[in-house]
């Protein structure tokens, strides 16, 4: 994204009263156990990391 990262893009989500509750699924190729934990603290839904398989979505 050009002007922000997944990372400030849930926090601006969560910011907001009226966006706080939109579920955030995470689609991404980072799969360090520290970007983990930062989704985790931003309580997203969930975590799909690249290469998936969509039809195990």
């Amino acid at each position: 994204m050009p002007d922000m990262d997944g990372f400030q893009l849930c926090a601006a989500l969560q910011a907001h009263p009226e966006t706080q509750t939109i579920p955030v699924v995470v689609l991404t190729a980072k799969v360090l156990a520290s970007d983990r934990d930062r989704f985790k603290k931003l309580n997203v839904a969930g975590v799909i990391t690249q290469p998936f398989d969509p039809m195990t979505i």
